[in-house]
């Protein structure tokens, strides 16, 4: 069976229910993932906050990174790396 990892972030402008929606489709793949990193770029509403609490309670492999500085995606993605506990790199056929 695979093995994999997910990495997404979330900033201020993001609707709570479309981060549901999104964590929720990728827990609930055929495969789920092993591990799944959320970032947060920068501060974020009340409502984003209490979504993911929420989703933190419901889903045990979520970790969330707070990062008070948004930094833009790119960036924050490549901050959220580090995070990941399953990091497979392929040599190329």
């Amino acid at each position: 069976m695979s093995k994999y990892s997910v990495l997404m972030s979330v900033y201020i402008k993001e609707k709570p229910e479309n981060l549901r929606l999104s964590v929720e489709s990728m827990v609930n793949q055929t495969i789920p993932p092993e591990d799944f990193v959320l970032y947060c770029d920068g501060l974020l509403t009340n409502e984003l906050y209490e979504e993911i609490d929420s989703l933190r309670k419901k889903y045990s492999i979520l970790n969330v990174i707070y990062n008070e500085t948004p930094m833009g995606l790119g960036n924050a993605l490549n901050n959220g790396l580090k995070y990941l506990s399953l990091i497979h790199i392929s040599e190329p056929t």
